[in-house]
């Protein structure tokens, strides 16, 4: 079965998605919305520091859910971090949609755990020997880490293969 055109643009979503994410408290420095059919379906809010553009909430109506709506709002908001020179970061406060995709993300190569202790005990667990691509993330608390995309480039958060490969 063909995947619906899911649309991105930038900007808060005006109707449900937008409601949604404004009733939640979501506030973020940008916003993407998704839509599908013209119909908006999903939402991510992004907060900015220097070194990091965080996702703050990831929105997607549950009918749009499994069609690649989140990836959709993820790449776009990865795009705008890239453009800033910076990496995405998920948040810590994940739902367990948001959990899986950053775990597929890690699993392929293109992300990374970090956790909340900070760099320091991300170093400490390096210094020891531990490969922070093999911590097993189901050994913490999701509150204790977050995923940051590794690098920018040709950016394709999908789960599909490309021809040629």
């Amino acid at each position: 079965m063909k995947m619906p055109a899911v649309k991105v643009r930038k900007g808060k979503c005006k109707r449900r998605i937008g409601r949604i994410l404004d009733l939640a408290g979501h506030r973020g420095d940008a916003f993407f919305c998704a839509s599908i059919d013209g119909v908006e379906v999903g939402g991510i809010a992004i907060a900015s520091d220097e070194e990091f553009d965080q996702v703050r909430a990831v929105e997607v109506v549950p009918e749009a859910q499994r069609k690649g709506v989140g990836t959709a709002l993820y790449t776009a908001a990865a795009k705008r971090a890239c453009a800033a020179g910076k990496l995405l970061r998920s948040d810590e406060d994940r739902s367990d949609l948001d959990e899986a995709f950053w775990r597929k993300q890690r699993q392929k190569g293109r992300a990374t755990a970090i956790f909340q202790g900070g760099a320091d005990e991300s170093i400490e667990l390096e210094e020891s020997g531990v490969d922070l691509d093999d911590v097993n993330p189901d050994n913490y608390e999701k509150s204790d880490y977050v995923y940051s995309l590794k690098k920018c480039g040709k950016l394709d958060l999908s789960g599909l293969r490309r021809r040629g490969r």
